[in-house]
C-alpha cells in the first residue's frame, strides 16, 4: 500500500475510535448547558434597553409647538380607541374606535410647564381638557372645560402619558372586567409605569385650517 493511502487509512481508523458523546450523556449535557448559558448571556447582551427607549422628555415632542397642530391620542393598551369627546353631552371624555373625526382631535397648546390641551372641535367656544368631579377622589372623570388645565405631557418611544400637574396621577382608560373598553371613560388614576392603558400614542392629523 501507498504511505500516503496508508496514513489517510490510519487517520479515518483512529478517528472512528475516538468516543463520542451519546444524546443524553454527561459530556453531551456538559456541551449542551455550555451552549445554553452561552445562548442566554447573548440574549441577555441583545435585548439590553437602549436608554432613550425609558428615558422621559417634557412634552410629546417638537410637532406639538406647532400653533394648529391637531393630534389623534390612540390608547396603547387598546390600540382601536382613540381619546374622544361624547357627543351625546358634548363634555364626557371617552375611549371610541378611531375615526380620526373633530371630536378626536387635539392640540397642544404651551402653558407654564405644561400643555392646556385644546379640542379642535368647532363651537362658538374653545374646549380644554379639564376633570369633573373630585369628591370621589378616585377615578376622577376627564371632560372638556372652558377652562384649561396646564398638563403635564411625558414621552417616550411608547408614547405619551398625560398627567395632573405636580401629582402622581394621570389619565387612564377605564375597562370593564370583560376587558371591553368601548365607550369607556377617561379617567385619573395613580401613575404606573407598567400600565399600558395609562399610554398613549399620538398622531398627526390635517386639519381642516391646514387644507385653506
Amino acid at each position: 500500500m501507498e504511505p500516503v493511502k496508508q496514513a489517510e487509512l490510519k487517520s479515518e481508523v483512529e478517528s472512528a475510535l475516538v468516543p463520542r458523546p451519546r444524546a443524553g450523556s454527561v459530556a453531551n449535557a456538559v456541551t449542551v448547558t455550555a451552549l445554553e448559558v452561552a445562548s442566554s448571556m447573548a440574549a441577555m447582551t441583545v435585548t439590553k434597553p437602549d436608554a432613550s427607549e425609558t428615558a422621559l422628555v417634557k412634552g410629546p415632542g417638537f410637532e406639538a409647538s406647532i400653533p394648529g397642530a391637531a393630534f389623534v391620542l390612540v390608547n396603547a393598551r387598546y390600540p382601536g380607541q382613540a381619546l374622544t369627546i361624547d357627543m351625546v353631552d358634548r363634555k364626557t371624555v371617552v375611549g371610541y374606535p378611531t375615526q380620526f373625526g373633530q371630536n378626536q382631535q387635539w392640540e397642544f397648546v404651551p402653558s407654564g410647564a405644561g400643555f392646556a390641551i385644546r379640542s379642535m372641535l368647532p363651537g362658538g367656544k374653545k374646549l380644554y381638557l379639564s376633570v369633573g368631579d373630585w369628591r370621589g377622589c378616585e377615578d376622577v372623570p376627564v371632560v372638556v372645560s372652558a377652562y384649561p388645565v396646564a398638563w403635564e405631557v411625558e414621552g417616550s418611544k411608547k408614547g405619551i402619558r398625560i398627567g395632573w400637574p405636580n401629582s402622581d396621577v394621570g389619565f387612564e382608560l377605564e375597562e370593564d372586567y370583560d376587558g371591553n373598553s368601548v365607550n369607556n371613560k377617561i379617567v385619573l388614576r395613580p401613575t404606573a409605569p407598567t400600565r399600558l392603558s395609562q399610554v398613549w400614542r399620538y398622531h398627526r392629523v390635517t386639519t381642516i385650517q391646514e387644507c385653506k
